[in-house]
């Protein structure tokens, strides 16, 4: 008896730390990116995904650590739109792509890794790869607004739901009216969302203004519902396989008389 409620309490606390992890893990980040009416894909992805040529994209502030309300507004950000897969250096016809009404192609973008005006001494500057860059990408002006405000939530457990939290309280957004219905086929969008300063690497997700903010990369989103098809599991469901196991072990070593 002693051993099997030495397994119980072994196996309870790995599945409370299990959940705990997974709790830490949904915090919500200064910088995130959400589009209405998309979903989440986990597995090698991790973005919000939309299948939609025409979407509404948001980018998202919500004030953390060394990083006021006063911070977010006065801060100026950027939203990277870089073409996938990846092409370059030279140009590549791809089509085009509008944003609030103004038509992009390849002659209106830059290749390399953004952003445009990191670091000048620091070569190695700019947003990780993420096996997306070196590719053409254009950089537009974020710009969060006191008067455009939304409930705080994470995007990993609810993409797609920006609708439900506008004109709540604890975040802030800047909206994006995208079209995309003249990107040439084989040819899809990838967004980040970062200050100027963004450091090489995630070292800039923890908040100090001195290393630069960006938008995690399992919070960055794109075009295309055919990268990927692998769905985050909700936390309340990860809890229920975690207790079926559980149960299924215990009634396996009553069986045995263990």
């Amino acid at each position: 008896m002693n051993k099997i409620l030495t397994n119980v309490r072994s196996a309870a606390a790995t599945l409370l730390t299990g959940l705990l992890v997974s709790g830490l893990a949904s915090a919500e980040p200064i910088l995130q990116i959400d589009i209405d009416g998309a979903s989440y894909v986990g597995g090698t992805e991790e973005s919000v995904v939309t299948s939609d040529t025409t979407f509404d994209l948001y980018a998202l502030g919500t004030p953390s650590g060394n990083v006021s309300a006063s911070d977010l507004l006065e801060t100026v950000y950027y939203l990277s739109i870089a073409v996938i897969p990846q092409i370059g250096p030279g140009p590549v016809e791809f089509g085009s792509f509008t944003v609030d009404g103004t038509t992009y192609g390849v002659g209106d973008m830059s290749y390399g890794t953004p952003p445009l005006d990191a670091y000048d001494a620091n070569p190695e500057a700019g947003l990780a790869p993420h096996d997306i860059f070196e590719t053409y990408y254009l950089q537009l002006i974020v710009g969060f607004s006191g008067a455009n405000t939304a409930s705080t939530y994470n995007v990993q457990d609810a993409a797609g739901t920006i609708a439900d939290h506008l004109g709540g309280t604890g975040s802030f957004f800047d909206l994006f009216q995208f079209d995309i219905s003249g990107l040439l086929d084989g040819f899809d969008l990838h967004f980040d969302l970062y200050d100027s300063v963004v450091a090489h690497g995630p070292t800039g997700s923890n908040g100090d203004l001195d290393e630069g903010i960006f938008a995690p990369f399992s919070h960055d989103a794109r075009t295309g519902s055919d990268c990927c098809t692998t769905k985050i599991p909700e936390p309340g469901s990860l809890a229920l396989l975690g207790m079926g196991l559980l149960g299924m072990g215990l009634r396996r070593r009553f069986a045995h008389g263990l």
